[in-house]
């Protein structure tokens, strides 16, 4: 039997095709939801008015866009100087 390294919490689990477990996935599946409906309904927004509008963490909506699973204008990015704007 093959397993995984989950993507998400690290947890091992059988081997599926798929790069999340099962809690993770049924999670990642009901976030990503969420922050779809926001976008369509909130055009030219930003990951962190994202995060902050539906309490989805700013590191799941930055997975998201690195995955290519949603594209967004502009994304929040923080550095040790606090937040700031940027493409």
């Amino acid at each position: 039997m093959a397993y995984e390294i989950c993507g998400i919490c690290g947890r091992f689990f059988k081997k599926d095709g798929r790069k999340y477990c099962d809690p993770c996935y049924q999670k990642d599946q009901e976030e990503y939801a969420k922050v779809r409906d926001y976008i369509l309904k909130h055009k030219g927004t930003n990951a962190m008015e994202i995060s902050k509008a539906i309490n989805i963490p700013l590191k799941t909506i930055y997975r998201f866009i690195d995955e290519e699973r949603i594209s967004i204008d502009s994304k929040a990015n923080i550095t040790k100087e606090g937040w700031h704007y940027g493409n």
